[in-house]
């Protein structure tokens, strides 16, 4: 006997949609909001901005004896600082007929060509979060091991930064990457990335790779299109630079805008590696050290998710003192049992971010940094349209750019925690 059901009346039954679009992606950039507080400068010219750093004293004077010598002259020491405009750009496609059946709410929740500019806007500021957490270099990962004609493969050193735990934390799926071998001198491979794995320790790739393309320890990096062939068209080495090579003593970036870090130790942040397990006088060591030799205090620090957690390690034994009212509140900044909220050391807040290296704390003086811009960024429209068709196709583009870099020019008065023990939890942000 024929029944109705849903199966049967499917036909039949109307599709009933929720109320709104819902957004399942990450919007929150909080070190791309810190740099659009610092110092901005614009300029035309050449696209490179320098600066006189005052890096050495007059060392003619010394104590000596009645009629005897008086001191060699001296002079003053001086050293050209060196920002270079770095180049970004972003590029959207959409066809004509997805703009015109999306061109009002009856045909969609939102207009395809607004959802298409304002998805690429944010997808440029979330990758530039991870950018001001790097050093410049462009790097996403490192290869782990060599591949063997496989579609799997292995990544660790998230950012370029050793280590093991979750080395696919920067790659995204659909990312188009290439790889090189162990000193980013030559260009392996040109792939795109199809997966991520769960645990964050490999990618698949839409084709497989061969021992020699992916040698241990080579590079992986944006790549701007598979036509392009070049590693001198990758985004490796053109990046801004961000916290990990302005608070650096040499370790990743030596020559600081063509200021040798080892010719003028003045242009070091203060690095204390492998920290071990984080405790309260090592970080007062960082305040003291940059204070002492920056003549300023850091006014803001900044971590991960699981380095925060293991600073909150050492505050539990204040939580018994607080009271709840926020009247006697200490650094912890405990009002429950979960913290929400920003915390400090001392007074000093404690920012967290998802971008910034693991077991890493990094001590900034926002007073000393600087953000250079022409644009910040802009929808190219020089000729009067923001839309170009292309040729022959019922299709339009848009493209995005941006020439920005960043700097700290007192990185003595900063200082950099690395190697701290943390529990981190994988999970993979898009």
């Amino acid at each position: 006997m024929a029944q109705t059901d849903t199966s049967s009346y499917s036909a039949a039954l109307k599709i009933v949609f929720g109320p709104k679009l819902i957004e399942e992606l990450v919007t929150t950039c909080p070190l791309v909001t810190r740099f659009e507080k610092a110092d901005m400068m614009t300029w035309e010219g050449r696209d490179t901005i320098e600066y006189s750093l005052h890096v050495g004293r007059n060392q003619g004077f010394a104590y000596g004896r009645e009629r005897g010598p008086i001191a060699v002259a001296g002079a003053e020491e001086y050293v050209s600082f060196k920002v270079p405009l770095m180049t970004g750009w972003g590029r959207l496609n959409i066809s004509g007929k997805v703009m015109k059946v999306s061109q009002s709410s009856k045909g969609a929740w939102k207009r395809a060509l607004t959802t298409s500019y304002d998805g690429l806007k944010m997808a440029v500021t979330r990758d530039k979060n991870r950018i001001l957490f790097g050093d410049g270099r462009g790097l996403l990962a490192l290869i782990d091991g060599a591949g063997a004609d496989t579609t799997t493969l292995t990544v660790d050193a998230p950012g370029g930064v050793a280590g093991a735990i979750n080395g696919a934390r920067f790659l995204q799926k659909g990312m188009l990457i290439g790889l090189s071998n162990a000193t980013g001198t030559a260009l392996t491979a040109v792939r795109t990335i199809t997966g991520i794995a769960a645990a964050g320790t490999s990618v698949t790739l839409d084709q497989p790779v061969s021992a020699l393309q992916a040698v241990d320890n080579g590079f992986i990096f944006r790549f701007p299109d598979p036509s392009a062939l070049t590693l001198a068209d990758s985004a490796l080495f053109k990046e801004p630079m961000g916290l990990r090579g302005m608070i650096d003593d040499g370790t990743f970036v030596n020559n600081y805008f063509n200021v040798n870090r080892t010719a003028y130790p003045v242009m070091k942040a203060q690095v204390f590696s492998s920290v071990g397990s984080l405790n309260l006088d090592v970080m007062q060591q960082g305040f003291d050290t940059a204070s002492a030799l920056g003549e300023t205090m850091p006014t803001e620090l900044w971590a991960e998710f699981s380095t925060r957690r293991a600073y909150l390690a050492l505050l539990v034994a204040n939580r018994r003192y607080l009271s709840t009212g926020g009247a006697n509140k200490h650094d912890g900044g405990f009002a429950g049992q979960a913290v929400t909220t920003d915390i400090e050391f001392g007074g000093v807040p404690f920012k967290v971010d998802r971008d910034c290296d693991y077991g890493t704390i990094f001590g900034t003086v926002w007073e000393n940094a600087m953000r250079y811009e022409n644009p910040a960024g802009e929808w190219v429209e020089d000729d009067g349209n923001l839309l170009r068709m292309v040729p022959g196709q019922d299709v339009f583009e848009a493209v995005w750019r941006m020439y920005d870099n960043y700097a700290i020019d007192r990185p003595n008065a900063c200082f950099r925690l690395d190697g701290i023990n943390t529990n981190v939890v994988v999970a993979h942000v898009l």
